[in-house]
């Protein structure tokens, strides 16, 4: 049951992640939209993933090394971080995942637009920011 749980949850991400690409420059803030709208579309199936910690300590380490992949790729060009990249991942999955959790114990109430807004500014720039402070915040994918 958790190696299909875990294959849906696989396949929900890469479909959020390939229509979130076709944003461009909203990428993150498009995927932010998505997942909250996925989770108001599936709350029972949230709940039930977060409601088991083995499975999400499963889904967590899962969706670590997916992060990690996007992170080593994009981090390629800017040189040494005074983060590691798997910490980086780890933050930002865990931060995601409270994120989710927060909203779903609040009954949604928040809008899912702030909810994306909230997403790419604490998960994906914050966490951006820290790998590269000798950098302007200028997000690689954002000049490509």
């Amino acid at each position: 049951v958790d190696d299909l749980m875990l294959g849906t949850c696989t396949g929900i991400i890469e479909e959020l992640e390939s229509v979130a690409k076709q944003a461009g420059d909203m990428h993150f803030k498009q995927e932010g939209i998505l997942i909250f709208q996925n989770v108001a579309d599936n709350p029972s199936l949230y709940r039930g993933i977060l409601g088991s910690h083995a499975f999400r300590r499963r889904l967590r380490v899962h969706l670590e090394a997916m992060v990690l992949k996007h992170l080593n790729r994009n981090a390629a060009g800017i040189g040494s971080t005074p983060i590691p990249l798997d910490v980086a991942a780890v933050h930002m999955v865990s931060s995601l995942l409270g994120l989710i959790e927060w909203w779903l114990e609040g009954r949604m109430k928040v809008p899912i637009e702030l909810m994306a807004a909230i997403y790419e500014r604490l998960v994906i720039r914050a966490t951006w920011q820290a790998l590269t402070p000798d950098l302007p915040l200028s997000l690689t994918w954002e000049t490509r």
